[in-house]
């Protein structure tokens, strides 16, 4: 849903029932019991595509995800797809309907990409069926909440003071 309000969207993407893929959601809900300004939303979603409608409006989007490239679990990788494309080989797959590299690409293509689209991608170790995520996973949140404050901030600093939500 879009929020034409909100300067900073902060979009936790995956699927709580299937493993380390509820990363996204869960640090989202963290995110949401933080006093964060009036001009930050933080948003879950399931699938790629309504990730570019929740993005709406804003000048800084963060998507947080989980990836599954083979790498070390619990590794985080941040990337600036305003910059360049985003690797398709830390998101080959997904279990969306269409994942968070095609989304950007549309994005890019059809000029709907926000001013600064950072995306943070947590290698997985379990995608299987149910509630929970992995040890190392869980451990990788607490550093990527960090990250995403800082990147709050950060956007914060360098345009106007807005007003804090209560």
């Amino acid at each position: 849903m879009p929020n034409s309000c909100a300067d900073i969207i902060v979009v936790g993407v995956g699927n709580p029932f299937r493993g380390d893929d509820g990363i996204g959601p869960l640090i989202a809900q963290k995110l949401k019991e933080k006093k964060l300004p009036e001009t930050v939303n933080i948003t879950e979603e399931g699938q790629g595509i309504s990730i570019m409608e929740s993005w709406s409006g804003a000048s800084m989007v963060i998507i947080i995800d989980a990836m599954h490239s083979g790498d070390i679990p619990g590794k985080i990788r941040r990337f600036d797809a305003c910059r360049k494309p985003l690797p398709k080989v830390f998101f080959p797959c997904s279990t969306h309907h269409f994942g968070i590299a095609e989304t950007v690409e549309l994005a890019r293509v059809i000029h709907r990409l926000p001013t600064s689209l950072i995306i943070y991608g947590i290698e997985g170790k379990d995608f299987k069926q149910g509630i929970g995520l992995s040890r190392v996973v869980l451990k990788a949140s607490e550093e990527i909440e960090k990250r995403v404050l800082t990147d709050i901030h950060k956007q914060i600093k360098q345009g106007r003071t807005p007003k804090i939500r209560h």
